[in-house]
């Protein structure tokens, strides 16, 4: 199995004790339009957010790119569908 995980939560073990509104990002090679997306969901203006994306064993730099803004995003999965 090809699994690959990371986010604030892998590697905070964080827990929140306020509700959250799941903001949860389904993709497969999406590197064209990824950036953009997780800059908007952390440019909204209600900070009670957490940010979920699960990816489908992309190939193209999606991987790269949920790497590179790990800081920014709750919780990324990447595994075979």
């Amino acid at each position: 199995m090809n699994l690959q995980e990371g986010g604030i939560r892998v590697r905070e073990n964080a827990k929140f004790d306020i509700p959250l509104i799941s903001i949860v990002t389904v993709t497969f090679n999406a590197e064209k339009y990824l950036k953009e997306c997780i800059q908007s969901v952390r440019n909204q203006p209600f900070k009670s957010i957490e940010h979920i994306i699960i990816d489908a064993n992309s190939t193209d730099k999606t991987i790269s790119i949920l790497k590179e803004y790990e800081n920014q995003i709750d919780y990324w999965r990447s595994e075979p569908d």
